[in-house]
């Protein structure tokens, strides 16, 4: 019989940004964490716009930004 995977068992990933969506004010922006970003924050964005741009952000902020080099 085989284990559930564990915490320690999964590759360690690097947290480059983070989308933070304030549902209850109906608000959103995009952090990033990488050392050398030119451009920290983007947004904040507000009500009907937040799905659309948070399926995009992170694509159009490390395209804009880090010449499209995810990790």
């Amino acid at each position: 019989m085989r284990s559930a995977p564990r915490v320690r068992d999964t590759p360690a990933r690097t947290v480059v940004g983070l989308l933070i969506i304030d549902a209850e004010n109906r608000r959103a922006r995009y952090d990033c964490h990488r050392l050398d970003c030119p451009q920290l924050r983007e947004g904040p964005v507000f009500g009907a716009a937040i799905p659309e741009w948070a399926t995009t952000v992170a694509a159009e902020h490390f395209a804009r930004y880090h010449q499209g080099d995810r990790p």
